[in-house]
């Protein structure tokens, strides 16, 4: 007796059988019945199969529907209505099909995706070829764990507004940071600007991808941006009383750390940002970016740069952080930070950052490093 005779004879028994044990035996033996002859099957059978193991796969638990997921990934000629069912199912059903199955069209993932959202997009997003428009659509839903998944996909090329939607969502998500930051092709301009959405923890690794950009490429990035209709920064102007106060100060051979640190704690915020632009050269706006950014590390670049003493570095980022949030791991590594990063540094990327920021001009400022071999 042949297999297909021998599956044949048992179906009169497993139609009987009510229970899900008997539900099992009759999904698998219709599967074998396919199995058996899906390669000499019509266009018509084959779908015939499709809707009927669909409804006999809506009788049998979701462990054994997800065993049959798997079984369809590479299988011959299997019955797209199926597949295409399978795919909308409960997410550990689902997701070997939406991943690994190339039969798959941009249609019906799309359809899968606007019906089941998130977590199925997730699973579609470690697909190994994706086209634009399901990128696309992936990155609409705006939800974090499936933006993580196309970042971390180095097949993905994404386009400037993409990087602002991953961007804008990155602070809320450890993964999607640390996918950015891994980022072969982020934009120089974006990448300069990481600390500012990424949390405390991943701020060093931030700062690393900011401190590999070149000028070159940033102003390539810039002129892309400008051609996108991503605006420039533009500075913002010291309120007069302010501009005058650190004036005064200058001229009497007052301008010094401790006038800055001083007007910091006692919250007059105009006179410190029109005193620390008088001393260290950063603009108003920069330095409000700067102030207000979280993991502390722009700060840090920023006082090196200004060539602040480390102790005046290390009462900025107290007086910075008012609620006393970060705990001594996160300011030991502050501190290091400070002392390991070179002057020359720490002036190029703050450059890069005003430049950003307010629309600076762009200087290439060489390291430390080279100036002093140079010289």
């Amino acid at each position: 007796m042949s297999d297909i005779t021998a599956r044949l004879a048992q179906l009169g028994t497993l139609l009987r059988d009510p229970t899900s044990e008997g539900r099992r035996a009759l999904l698998e033996c219709v599967m074998e019945l396919y199995a058996g002859g899906a390669e000499a099957c019509s266009d018509a059978a084959r779908d015939g199969f499709g809707y009927l193991l669909g409804d006999l796969s809506r009788l049998v638990d979701v462990d054994t529907r997800a065993d049959l997921a798997v079984r369809l990934i590479d299988f011959p000629k299997a019955p797209q209505q199926l597949v295409e069912q399978l795919a909308h199912d409960e997410i550990e059903v689902a997701a070997p099909l939406l991943v690994h199955n190339s039969a798959l069209s941009d249609t019906a993932l799309l359809n899968v995706i606007n019906q089941r959202g998130g977590e199925h997009a997730a699973a579609i997003a470690l697909r190994t070829v994706l086209s634009a428009d399901i990128a696309g659509r992936i990155l609409m839903l705006a939800y974090a764990p499936a933006l993580a998944r196309l970042a971390e996909n180095p097949g993905i090329e994404f386009t400037r507004a993409d990087y602002q939607i991953l961007i804008s969502q990155a602070p809320d998500d450890a993964s999607l940071q640390t996918a950015l930051i891994k980022r072969a092709d982020i934009p120089a301009d974006v990448a300069i600007k990481l600390p500012w959405h990424v949390s405390p923890t991943m701020g060093w690794q931030a700062l690393q991808c900011a401190l590999t950009v070149g000028a070159d490429l940033l102003a390539h990035a810039l002129d892309v941006a400008g051609e996108c209709n991503i605006p420039p920064g533009r500075p913002t102007d010291h309120p007069a009383d302010a501009l005058s106060f650190a004036q005064t100060k200058q001229q009497r051979r007052e301008l010094k750390e401790p006038l800055i640190l001083r007007l910091l704690r006692d919250d007059e915020m105009d006179a410190f940002y029109a005193c620390l632009d008088l001393l260290s050269g950063i603009d108003r706006t920069t330095a409000l970016a700067i102030m207000q950014e979280t993991t502390g590390y722009p700060l840090a670049v920023a006082c090196k740069a200004a060539g602040f003493a480390r102790s005046t570095f290390s009462t900025l980022l107290r007086l910075s952080d008012p609620s006393n949030s970060r705990d001594l791991q996160q300011t030991f590594m502050l501190m290091n930070t400070y002392d390991a990063i070179s002057t020359g540094d720490a002036q190029r990327l703050t450059n890069y950052w005003q430049t950003v920021f307010s629309g600076a001009d762009l200087a290439d400022l060489q390291s430390e490093d080279v100036r002093r071999k140079a010289g």
